[in-house]
């Protein structure tokens, strides 16, 4: 009996080492430094400057007001796109009207807005520069009836040097309830990142996944919370991340 057990005991053991290992459970803890790299990288692609996150979220309540943003063209297959810098853009976006009825043309009348984005090149911030290739799908509503709300889902990918430290990133992210002023800035709601990162400069161990989690206040700024324990505070316009708590 003590060698079935035994034996039941080591089986189990194996089973549950082997389903860590298939989960990717076994990526490593981040260390200090990594987090804050993490962090300075989220707020340099969030904010506005840089052609970030805000800065696509700029776009998206231009289009579907009806205006072409700057730089960007209609092109004969009904998307809208072109390049800005080294970045080129593509978006498509449909719209209805407060009776959920679809309109031919975005514009006054939009109360709800159905928005593709693809977006791919370089940019080159104060703290971070980095090859991008990011797709997403938002939804834009409560333009008419309410404060203005953005929710979706997107993927990132990215090579990045971020201060003297080169990484490859891949974002999955989902944002949730994401309202607007009347500027077009972010005042409540979240966007959470599932970061998966190679740290290229590492010499062993050199993968780990981060959950970043952005929660928008009312000032002009954001919390930034690593696994749920790391936070910074997040200024929406520069980009720039302060630590909180380690």
């Amino acid at each position: 009996m003590e060698m079935t057990r035994f034996t039941f005991a080591l089986g189990l053991a194996a089973s549950l080492t082997i389903a860590a290992c298939s989960d990717g459970s076994n990526d490593r803890q981040p260390t200090a430094q990594e987090y804050d790299a993490i962090a300075t990288h989220v707020g340099s692609t969030t904010a506005k400057n840089g052609n970030g996150e805000l800065a696509s979220m700029q776009d998206a309540f231009s289009l579907v007001a009806g205006v072409t943003p700057l730089g960007l063209a209609l092109d004969a297959n009904g998307h809208i796109g072109g390049s800005r810098g080294s970045l080129t853009f593509d978006y498509q976006v449909t719209c209805t009207d407060v009776n959920g009825a679809s309109l031919p043309a975005c514009g006054d009348a939009t109360n709800k807005a159905d928005i593709q984005l693809a977006l791919t090149g370089s940019v080159d911030l104060p703290n971070v520069t980095a090859s991008v290739d990011k797709h997403g799908h938002w939804e834009l509503s409560d333009l008419k009836t309410a404060a203005p709300k953005l929710d979706g889902d997107g993927s990132f990918t990215f090579d990045s040097m971020i201060g003297q430290a080169s990484y490859h990133l891949t974002y999955d992210a989902h944002y949730d309830d994401v309202v607007f002023d009347a500027q077009h800035t972010p005042v409540s709601g979240s966007i959470d990142y599932t970061i998966h990162a190679t740290h290229m400069d590492a010499s062993a161990n050199d993968s780990f996944t981060v959950d970043a989690v952005i929660t928008f206040t009312s000032d002009g700024h954001a919390t930034i919370t690593l696994d749920g324990t790391a936070k910074y505070s997040l200024d929406l316009t520069t980009g720039v991340v302060v630590k909180i708590t380690a």
